[in-house]
């Protein structure tokens, strides 16, 4: 039975064309026009109720992420800091880091890796802008 339900889950995994995804930073006429549910009640209303005052702050900045249109996952990333370990030997207190603040995936597409995706493109994003902004 468990060797059925992972052939299962491998082929929808598959079937989730991952060049069609898109990533979008926040904007109010994006989110007028989507249908999201992650299954979080929390991360639901952070994203419908306190997304736009996150970004009007300056709080983070948050990604959408499309499928096919279809608003299926989203992100935020704000600047923080690592305190440094007393023990290593670096001159400095604290290390200039990304945190990813919030991650959601809509419930219909969660067990297709898109959390894993993201955490991908969020490497790669801050690898791209590190000798910029200083991380």
């Amino acid at each position: 039975m468990l060797e059925n339900k992972i052939i299962i889950i491998m082929i929808k995994r598959n079937y989730l064309d991952y060049g069609k995804l898109e990533v979008h930073e926040f904007s109010k006429k994006l989110m007028d026009k989507i249908d999201f549910d992650s299954g979080d009640y929390d991360l639901n209303e952070f994203l419908y109720h306190e997304s736009l005052d996150y970004c009007k702050s300056n709080l983070a900045v948050i990604y959408l992420v499309f499928y096919d249109n279809k608003l299926i996952a989203f992100f935020s990333l704000s600047s923080d800091s690592i305190k440094i370990n007393n023990k290593l030997n670096i001159k400095l207190k604290y290390y200039p880091s990304m945190k990813i603040g919030r991650l959601a995936v809509d419930k219909e597409y969660q067990s297709y890796g898109i959390g894993t995706w993201i955490i991908d493109w969020i490497i790669g994003f801050v690898m791209d802008v590190r000798w910029s902004h200083g991380i």
